[in-house]
């Protein structure tokens, strides 16, 4: 075994990964850890850690023998698939083991902060919104905070508010992180909440082409509380509605309620209104739309129907 007490960068990291046949991480530095694991990846060298930054590894607790066992595969495409080998090493530290094989060349990857970073690289960067509670299937509540807070702290996650955490893609126009995907933020707080949550009517006008007002603010409707998020930097804003709106949540006519109903009755004698939507609208929404007329304010009736007529005339 041939020890490194320096710190490396990069390029020098990837370079004494490359050149060796296996890495026995004894680093007490999460930050390292994860650069180390990076860097066995891409050389695709066994690579031996223990669990935690707090729980460096021993060296006395290392014994060989030879069993079959399970144990995850990261591929060089980063995907991590589950395998039985036969092993012929294996490095025991409390309730952590790692497994190298005969023919094989790649990384066992561990612990609680590798089965979060599986977890949310199979959505993709920038794709997704994490909260704690997506992760509590893993390990304790206490594990899953004290993994998502490393993981920050080593550059892996970002931080985008409190309790919100997401793997950001780079900007080609900003030169780093892109913002926070504000419907993925608030895609997360309706699981971790058992909420539902909709664009607020400003919103689902501008997006059907009925309005060129853009809200100051990101609101939406839900049948939750009315609150004020503070996420990147940015403002969400949460507005209380009534089971009549919130009865079109996650139904494809729903941002025409919403437009509608924040339009207001002035919108009946709009033609532009009811041609856009009759122009843009499926024909699954205008049945939606007939069907739960009841459900929409009483003056929103004749554009319905137009849209029922044009229906008809389409069949």
């Amino acid at each position: 075994i041939r020890t490194i007490a320096e710190r490396l960068d990069a390029g020098a990291r990837q370079s004494q990964v490359a050149s060796v046949s296996a890495v026995l991480d004894g680093t007490d530095n999460f930050g390292a850890r994860l650069a180390v694991n990076r860097a066995a990846v891409q050389a695709r060298v066994p690579l031996v850690s223990p669990p935690s930054a707090d729980r460096p590894l021993s060296m006395g607790s290392m014994r060989a023998f030879s069993c079959k066992q399970r144990y995850h595969r990261t591929y060089r495409d980063g995907l991590v698939r589950e395998q039985e080998r036969e092993t012929v090493a294996c490095v025991r530290s409390n309730d952590y083991c790692s497994y190298t094989s005969r023919n094989w060349t790649g990384v066992v990857m561990t612990g609680m902060a590798d089965r979060i970073m599986d977890r949310v690289r199979g959505r993709g960067r920038g794709q997704w919104v994490y909260t704690p509670k997506d992760f509590v299937d893993l390990g304790t509540r206490a594990s899953v905070d004290q993994a998502l807070s490393r993981l920050v702290g080593a550059g892996e996650l970002r931080r985008v508010g409190r309790g919100f955490y997401d793997w950001p893609r780079e900007s080609e126009v900003l030169k780093g992180p892109a913002p926070a995907d504000l419907d993925a933020v608030v895609s997360a707080l309706a699981r971790r909440d058992g909420i539902r949550i909709m664009p607020d009517g400003m919103v689902s006008a501008n997006r059907l082409g009925l309005t060129h007002a853009v809200p100051s603010k990101a609101t939406y409707v839900t049948d939750g509380a009315s609150r004020t998020l503070r996420i990147d930097g940015r403002t969400i804003q949460l507005r209380h509605a009534g089971p009549k709106v919130m009865s079109w949540a996650g139904r494809s006519a729903a941002p025409v309620v919403l437009a509608l109903r924040w339009l207001g009755p002035h919108a009946v004698g709009d033609e532009r209104v009811s041609r856009t939507l009759k122009r843009i609208l499926p024909e699954d929404v205008k049945r939606d739309l007939a069907r739960h007329c009841a459900n929409l304010p009483g003056w929103a009736a004749p554009i319905i129907r137009i849209l029922s007529v044009k229906q008809s005339e389409a069949g």
